[in-house]
């Protein structure tokens, strides 16, 4: 399912891969506000699949699980 997202959080990017079978991975990229002056990143990853139902079928999307990933200040500037 979704996740409930603060208001003030701000959509960065969003990406999706096909997996295979109908199945996708979305990632979209956000930022927001960490404490008064500090701005963080993370990002939800989210689980869809397209599966076809009804008569006549239509395709529908089926959300699946949804999770959340801070990202962290430790970088690595260069690699020699």
């Amino acid at each position: 399912g979704d996740l409930s997202l603060p208001d003030d959080w701000v959509m960065m990017d969003c990406s999706m891969v096909y997996l295979g079978g109908g199945r996708f991975c979305v990632a979209k990229i956000f930022e927001f506000r960490v404490g008064d002056d500090r701005l963080g990143m993370g990002a939800v990853i989210s689980g869809l699949e397209v599966v076809r139902r009804g008569e006549p079928s239509k395709l529908v999307i089926v959300k699946h699980k949804s999770k959340f990933y801070k990202f962290t200040r430790d970088e690595i500037e260069c690699i020699l």
